[in-house]
C-alpha cells in the first residue's frame, strides 16, 4: 500500500544496509537447536499425560479388586493427571477492565499508521487493536496447543501513557520493535516463539487451580490433605519439569536477548537508531511519571476529586520530579542538530547491565553499531487518534473503576482542577533546602512534650540564645540525612533477601544495621527536641495565639505519625507472615499459630488507630477544612470484624490487609502535609520573632 501525503508518518532512512536485520547463520543453528530441545520437552509432557490418564482409568476399573490400594492410587494419578491436563485449557482472556479495542472507522489514521509500519517492517496486520492506560506496546499472540500447527493469530496493544511521552518517530520505531519480533527472523525462530509460549502456559505460569491448592487461604485441619497434596505436586511434578527447562534455560535466555537487539534493529531499519534509543529513555521516565500521576489521583480521589484527563497528570508530573530530584534534565534526551549527531552521544549509563533482557545501554551498543541516520519528527502521536479526548477520558474513567473503584457515572472534572489539587499537596510536602533532607520520609520524636513544655517554664531561654541556637540549628547536618536514608535501605534490602529464612549472619547483619539506625537517630531526635524548644519559646515570645497553635500542632502531628508508624508496622508484618505461609506447603502448626496472632494483632492496631483518630480534629491543611474529623478520613469503611477462631480465611485475610494498606496510605499523606505545615509555621514564627 502506498503512503498517502496526507498520513502523519515520519520519513524513513535513506541509507539501510541491507543485511542490518539479518541474523547470523550461527544463531540460526542456536534456534534449530533449542526447537528440538523445546519438542523433546513436549514428548515427555504428552507421554507422562498418556501414562497418567490411563493408570487413572485402570486403577479406577480394579477399585473393586484392589479396594484401597487402587482408591488412593487412581486418585493419585488422578491428580497428576489433571495437573498436566490444565495447561490444555488456559485461555488468555482480554483483560476488559482495563484495556478498549479501537475501531477502523473511528480512528482511521492510526490504522493507516499501523498498516504502513507492517508494510515497511514485512509483518503481518494485527487482527484486532486495543489501547490500555499504561505505557506498554506489544503485539498479542494468543497461543495454544493448536497453534503447534496453526499460526496464532496477532493483536496490538498501545498504552496511551506510551502514546503521551513520545514524538512521533520514537512512536514509530517502539510499533516497529514490536512488529519485528515476529518478522525478519524466519520461520524458525517465530515458531520456536511460539513453542516457548506454549510451554510457558502449560508448565510454568501459575493458575486458579494453584491458587486454590498453593495458598493458606483457609488454614484449618479440613484443608491439611490439600495442602499435603500441594506440597505433592510442587515437588513430584513442577520441580522436575523446571529442572528439565533449566538445562536449556540459558539458550533460551540467550535466543531472548538476541531476538531483543534483532526488534530494534527492525525498528531502526525503518526509523532511525536515535529514534528507539531515544524512545527507551522516554518510555522509562514515562513509566515513572505515570505511576506518580496515578498516586496522587489517587489521593485526590480520596477527596473526592477526579480528573478527566490522567494524561494532562503525567505530563505534570514531569516537571515535578524533575524539580525533586534537582535535575531539568531527567528523562529528557540529548538534544540533535544533525541526524548523524547521535552516533558519538552516549544516552544510557555503562553501568547499567541486564540478566535475561538486555540493559537499555546494551541495546544502545546493538543499535549504533552500524549507526543509521534519520530525521526526527517531532510531532506528538496523538495526531493519530481522531478523537484523542474522548478517547483520553474513557481510558482515565477506566483507570478510576479499577484503582480507586469509583461508582458508575462519577463526574470527571477539568484537569486543571486536580492538577491545582496536586500542587497544593506538594506545596505543603515539599521542605526548605535548608533542612538538608533531614525531614524526608523520616519520623520525628521531640520526646515528652509536657515536659519540654515544663521545662521552658521554669529554665526560659534569652532571646539572644534562641536567636543563636536558631542560626546554627541545621548547621551540623553536612550528610547526615543521606548516610541515615543509605543505612535505612541496606537493611531494608538485607530483610527482603533473607525473608523469613535469617540465618546467624543474617540475623548479626541486621543487628548491626539496626544498631547503626539507632545511634543515627539520636542526633535527630536530639535536632528534634532543640527545635521544638526553639520554636514554641519564639511563638511564646511573638503572641499568644502562635504559641498554643503551635504546641497543638506538635500534638497533632505526634498523634498522626504514631498511626502511620503502626499502619505501616503491621500492613508490612501481616504481608510477610502471610507470604511466607503461602509459599511453605504444607504450614506447619507452630507458624499457622504466629500467622493468626500476626493478624489478630494487625486487626486490633487498626481498630485502636481508628478509636484515636475519631477523637482528633484535623488542623489546617490544603485541601481539608479545619475541624474535619480524622476518623471518617482514614477508612471509608467499616472495620472489619474479629479472625474466626479456628481457622484463617482468605477472603478475610485480603479485606484486612487493604484496610491496613488504606491506613497507612492515608495516614502518610496526613503525616507528611502535617510536617510540612508545620515546619513553614514554624519559619513564620521566627521570621516575626528575629523582626522584633
Amino acid at each position: 500500500m502506498a503512503r498517502t501525503n496526507t498520513l502523519p508518518y515520519p520519513a524513513s532512512p535513506e541509507d539501510v544496509p541491507d543485511d542490518l536485520t539479518a541474523y547470523p547463520r550461527s544463531y540460526v543453528t542456536q534456534e534449530w537447536l533449542l526447537l528440538a530441545c523445546l519438542f523433546l520437552f513436549l514428548l515427555l509432557y504428552f507421554t507422562m499425560v498418556i501414562v497418567t490418564g490411563f493408570l487413572t482409568i485402570w486403577l479406577a476399573l480394579q477399585v473393586t479388586r484392589w479396594s484401597l490400594l487402587a482408591i488412593v492410587g487412581s486418585m493419585m494419578s488422578g491428580i497428576i493427571f489433571a495437573f498436566l491436563v490444565k495447561g490444555f485449557f488456559k485461555k488468555n482472556a482480554i483483560e476488559k477492565e482495563l484495556q478498549l479495542e479501537l475501531k477502523e472507522s473511528e480512528h482511521p489514521t492510526l490504522f493507516a499508521f499501523i498498516r504502513q509500519v507492517c508494510e515497511e517492517t514485512g509483518a503481518e496486520e494485527p487482527r484486532k487493536m486495543f489501547v490500555s492506560a499504561d505505557v506498554n506496546a506489544a503485539v498479542i499472540t494468543r497461543t495454544s496447543l493448536i497453534n503447534l500447527f496453526v499460526p496464532p493469530k496477532k493483536d496490538m496493544l498501545l498504552g496511551l501513557g506510551l502514546v503521551n511521552c513520545l514524538n512521533l518517530s520514537e512512536f514509530k520505531a517502539v510499533v516497529a520493535h514490536e512488529f519485528g519480533h515476529f518478522t525478519q527472523g524466519g520461520f524458525v525462530s517465530a515458531y520456536t516463539n511460539v513453542v516457548q509460549r506454549i510451554i510457558d502456559d502449560l508448565v510454568a505460569r501459575r493458575d486458579a487451580l494453584d491458587d486454590v491448592t498453593g495458598n493458606p487461604k483457609d488454614i484449618n485441619d479440613m484443608y491439611k490433605a490439600m495442602n499435603l497434596i500441594s506440597h505433592c505436586f510442587q515437588y513430584a511434578i513442577r520441580v522436575p519439569f523446571d529442572c528439565i527447562l533449566y538445562l536449556f534455560r540459558s539458550r533460551w535466555d540467550q535466543a531472548t536477548r538476541q531476538r531483543e537487539f534483532h526488534a530494534d534493529l527492525v525498528a531502526a531499519s525503518i526509523a532511525g537508531s536515535d529514534a528507539i534509543v531515544h524512545g527507551l529513555l522516554r518510555t522509562r521516565f514515562g513509566v515513572d511519571t505515570l505511576d506518580f500521576a496515578m498516586k496522587e489521583l489517587i489521593k485526590a480521589a480520596d477527596n473526592k476529586r477526579y480528573t478527566s484527563d490522567l494524561y494532562y497528570h503525567q505530563h505534570a508530573a514531569a516537571d515535578i520530579l524533575r524539580n525533586q530530584k534537582k535535575d531539568p534534565q531527567l528523562g529528557k534526551p540529548p538534544k540533535l542538530v544533525g541526524i548523524l549527531d547521535g552516533e558519538k552521544v552516549q544516552v544510557f549509563n555503562p553501568n547499567e547491565r541486564g540478566q535475561y533482557h538486555p540493559s537499555n545501554y546494551d541495546r544502545e551498543e546493538n543499535v549504533k553499531a552500524r549507526f543509521v541516520a534519520a530525521p526526527m519528527d517531532e510531532r506528538t502521536p496523538w495526531i493519530l487518534f481522531d478523537s484523542a479526548i474522548d478517547l483520553r477520558e474513557r481510558l482515565t474513567y477506566k483507570f478510576y473503576r479499577m484503582a480507586a473503584k469509583v461508582p458508575k457515572g462519577t463526574e470527571l472534572t477539568d484537569p486543571r482542577q486536580i492538577q491545582k489539587f496536586i500542587d497544593d499537596e506538594h506545596a505543603e510536602t515539599t521542605y526548605d533546602a535548608r533542612y538538608e533532607g533531614v525531614y524526608d520520609d523520616r519520623m520525628i520524636d521531640t520526646g515528652d512534650i509536657d515536659e519540654l513544655n515544663e521545662l521552658i517554664r521554669k529554665e526560659p531561654w534569652t532571646d539572644e540564645r534562641l536567636a543563636t541556637v536558631y542560626r546554627k540549628l541545621y548547621a551540623d547536618v553536612d550528610g547526615r540525612a543521606e548516610a541515615r536514608k543509605d543505612i535505612s535501605k541496606e537493611l531494608d534490602e538485607v530483610q527482603g533477601k533473607a525473608g523469613g529464612q535469617r540465618g546467624r549472619k543474617t540475623k548479626r547483619l541486621i543487628k548491626e544495621l539496626e544498631e547503626k539506625l539507632d545511634k543515627c537517630d539520636e542526633w535527630f531526635h536530639s535536632l528534634d527536641r532543640r527545635a521544638y524548644l526553639v520554636f514554641i519559646q519564639m511563638a511564646y515570645r511573638v503572641n499568644n495565639d502562635d504559641y498554643y497553635e503551635l504546641i497543638n500542632r506538635y500534638r497533632f502531628h505526634m498523634a498522626i505519625q504514631g498511626m502511620y508508624k503502626a499502619a505501616r508496622y503491621h500492613q508490612g508484618r501481616s504481608h510477610f507472615f502471610y507470604e511466607l505461609c503461602a509459599s511453605v506447603q504444607p504450614v506447619a502448626q507452630d507458624d499457622y499459630i504466629e500467622l493468626m496472632h500476626v493478624l489478630r494483632e494487625a486487626r486490633n492496631s487498626l481498630k485502636k488507630v481508628l478509636r484515636e483518630a475519631r477523637e482528633l480534629d484535623m488542623p489546617a491543611m490544603k485541601n481539608f477544612e479545619e475541624g474535619d474529623r480524622l476518623g471518617d478520613f482514614l477508612l471509608s469503611e467499616d472495620l472489619i470484624k474479629q479472625l474466626p477462631e479456628s481457622y484463617v480465611n482468605g477472603k478475610w485475610v485480603d479485606k484486612l490487609l487493604r484496610q491496613l494498606d488504606q491506613v497507612r496510605a492515608k495516614s502518610a499523606r496526613l503525616h507528611f502535609k502535617s510536617l510540612g505545615g508545620m515546619l513553614r509555621y514554624q519559619e513564620e514564627i521566627a521570621e516575626k520573632f528575629l523582626a522584633k
